[in-house]
């Protein structure tokens, strides 16, 4: 749940005097309405004759200069070849992307190395470095950092400001923070504190890229204060001292990895693409009593999404979730991989969360308003397409109390429950209790689209009309349940493995899945999550993976060497669930 983002972006904003950059792009997404597709017959499949834009050409070009396209343009294919388990995240058999490397083109590069620099060098190649980033020159506008070297401090962003057009805007000589060294080397780590107030580890004012970097340590002091330290203390005090990375300008953000904070990522203003990340193990931030506001706390909350016309992409969201006792009996944790929150009054649009993992967080995606005197907020024209979802809770937890909803899709996303999943056998929730003030409100048919959606219960018995709202417009969606694979209601989906924890263990491998040629065609979805083509066969595939298809594009996701190191997530060993009604579980309509 939310904290009051209100009162935080205004403090935040007049204390550092950098209004300009809370203007976004406030463009149309364009994306049209999901209509009732063809209902399949013998031979033939449904399709949805709806204008879905693909999300990227809506993307500022300035702020993305290494935006996804067909490989040779602004990614290349990893050198390394299919078989090596270095380049290719799992060990599995997909390309990975290497970012084109030619941000020192025209700009002054800087390198820095804790371990062997010397801040007598003038920082200027790898062979003279500096050794902390007090000695970074003025004007260096591309500063790279030595892989394997740590900083016990923010990453710092030098930013002065200028009066232009009747008010004060931000400026900095840095445009790209990036690392340098042996691949095999661990990323730059920049580590604050875990005492309260001493991050965010990253807080940026201007438009920047920031490749290949860690985060961590950044923890709040379980209030809501935000003085940003106005009084020059060196403590943040609030929520935002607990943030990874807090961007207030338009940022291409990727190849990172942040953990161990109480929140991952925020989202300032638009025109930020946030894609190939790892953000894991992240912390409760404050916590209450039953009956607090639940929008007055919270945390483990991998990205918030506080600005329109941004992008969430290829990101690995995992252990998200923190235990929260203000929730009582109705659950065991807060958190989540990502969140959407609006001013009160305020309109959020041409949002696209895509391709991206989620394990072991609490929830997928939840979306709201926070408080304020100017009533419900608004979330319009945004897509959620291609993620995986693995014992992550639910699918959506929908605010309809305090924010109104229109044009929001979500399609061929798959999301996996199995028994210990937090929060296991909710896949939606439509909250009307009270929260940022407002109670009421309800899911307005025809205004969120689920289409090509799989859901599986593995080893969970649940009832599928209590699980997923008939509000939704609701298209060529799978719903699969059983209590063992002994039950007479057991489907086969032809995973590759249903007990696993990475993703090519969801990939479809059985040709006679239900799953298989069972969708809808949705205009320019052209990838599924491994980037293959979709669709291949007489329709496309339910849920994230095609089966049978090939790579059209190299993945921009994060070294999977580095996930495989960490990556041993625990699933809890039980939480509370809802009696469920014994029913045959597979439908699809």
């Amino acid at each position: 749940m939310k904290r009051n983002w209100n009162a935080l972006i205004a403090v935040i904003l007049v204390a550092l005097t950098a209004a300009a950059l809370v203007k976004g792009l406030n463009q149309s997404s364009g994306i049209g309405s999901m209509q009732e597709p063809t209902r399949r017959e013998a031979t033939k499949r449904p399709v949805v004759p709806a204008d879905v834009q693909q999300e990227r050409k809506n993307v500022d070009p300035v702020a993305t200069p290494y935006a996804l396209k067909r490989a040779g343009s602004g990614y290349r294919v990893a050198a390394e070849s299919k078989s090596s388990s270095t380049a290719l995240a799992y060990s599995d058999r997909y390309l990975s992307c290497i970012v084109e490397d030619n941000y020192d083109e025209g700009e002054t590069a800087c390198y820095v190395d804790s371990v062997n620099g010397d801040d007598s060098n003038d920082g200027l190649s790898e062979e003279y470095p500096v050794k902390s980033q007090s000695a970074i020159p003025s004007n260096c506008s591309v500063v790279r950092f030595k892989r394997g070297s740590v900083f016990n401090e923010k990453l710092a962003i030098p930013t002065y400001y200028v009066y232009a057009s009747g008010q004060w805007v931000s400026r900095s000589n840095r445009k790209v923070f990036t690392n340098y060294g042996p691949k095999s080397d661990p990323l730059p780590h920049f580590k604050v504190s875990s005492e309260p107030g001493r991050g965010p580890v990253v807080l940026s004012w201007v438009p920047l890229t920031i490749d290949g970097l860690h985060f961590s340590g950044a923890r709040g002091d379980n209030t809501m204060e935000h003085d940003f330290d106005n009084d020059g203390d060196g403590i943040t005090k609030g929520i935002v001292g607990g943030i990874g990375a807090f961007l207030g300008g338009a940022t291409t953000f990727i190849n990172n990895e942040i953990d161990d904070c109480d929140i991952g990522i925020m989202l300032g203003v638009g025109g930020s693409v946030v894609r190939g990340n790892y953000v894991h193990d992240l912390i409760m931030g404050i916590d209450e009593d039953p009956g607090v506001d639940p929008n007055l706390v919270g945390g483990a909350e991998g990205i918030f999404i506080n600005a329109s016309n941004n992008e969430v992409s290829y990101n690995a969201f995992i252990n998200c979730t923190g235990p929260a006792r203000w929730v009582g009996s109705h659950g065991t944790c807060d958190g989540g991989a990502t969140e959407v929150s609006a001013s009160s009054g305020g309109t959020i649009e041409n949002v696209h969360v895509h391709h991206n993992f989620s394990y072991n967080s609490c929830g997928f995606f939840e979306v709201a308003a926070y408080f304020g005197e100017e009533g419900k907020g608004l979330f319009k024209n945004s897509s959620f397409h291609n993620n995986l979802i693995v014992d992550s809770a639910w699918m959506g937890l929908l605010q309809v109390n305090n924010i109104n909803l229109e044009n929001i899709h979500f399609y061929n996303n798959t999301l996996i429950q199995r028994p210990g999943s937090l929060n296991e056998g909710i896949l939606w929730i439509i909250f009307t209790d009270v929260s940022s003030g407002m109670e009421g409100g309800e899911l307005v048919p025809g205004t969120v689209h689920l289409t090509n959606n799989l859901y599986v219960l593995h080893n969970i018995f649940g009832l599928r009309n209590w699980l997923i709202d008939d509000a939704f417009d609701e298209h060529s969606d799978m719903f699969v349940s059983y209590p063992d694979s002994e039950s007479e209601y057991y489907v086969d989906l032809g995973f590759a493995n249903i007990e696993g924890s990475a993703p090519p263990d969801f990939d479809l491998v059985n040709p006679h899945s239900p799953a298989v040629d069972a969708g809808a065609e949705i205009p320019g979805n052209t990838l599924d999550y491994f980037n293959r083509a979709r669709f291949v066969g007489n329709a496309p595939d339910i849920g994230a993976m095609e089966f049978g298809s090939t790579q059209l594009e190299c993945l921009p996701r994060f070294p999977a060497d580095f996930i495989r190191s960490r990556f041993n997530p625990v699933r809890p060993p039980f939480s509370p669930v809802r009696p469920m009604v014994p029913r045959r579980m597979l439908r699809h309509r």
